[in-house]
């Protein structure tokens, strides 16, 4: 037995550079733990659902340098992204991790990514969410 729940978010309002070629990520994503990149492992692939169930998904390659400032980026599919949802500079993209307790098990688990374009932001219990499109 198992439930899923959205457990983090992260949102970055995009460039002209993440619009037309690739998204830079913040390295404190990585710090973190919201992307995960375990060490030798260049680039890895994180697989983004569409947040509202209607495209994709997005196979997306996250790379760091190998030296020095690690600067993550994310390519594969995602111009394929920008094109099907229409993302301009100065919009905002949020990234959802779902995980899921496994009851057998006694642990939380990665599930997948969503993905969207933020259009508002709503309160629901004290805590400000995200309004994907």
């Amino acid at each position: 037995m198992s439930s899923s729940r959205n457990l983090e978010e992260y949102s970055k309002v995009i460039t002209a550079s993440d619009a037309g070629d690739r998204l830079n990520v913040s390295s404190k994503r990585l710090d973190d733990g919201f992307f995960e990149l375990p060490d030798g492992e260049r680039p890895r692939e994180v697989v983004a659902f569409d947040a509202k169930g209607e495209l994709g998904p997005w196979i997306l390659h996250l790379r760091i340098r190998p030296q020095g400032y690690r600067k993550p980026v994310i390519s594969g599919d995602w111009l394929n992204f920008v094109r099907e949802k229409n993302v301009q500079a100065g919009d905002t993209v949020v990234f959802f991790k779902e995980y899921y307790y496994d009851q057998a098990t006694g642990r939380e688990m990665p599930m997948r990514y969503k993905i969207g374009v933020k259009i508002e932001e709503i309160e629901l219990f004290g805590k400000f969410h995200a309004v994907v499109r």
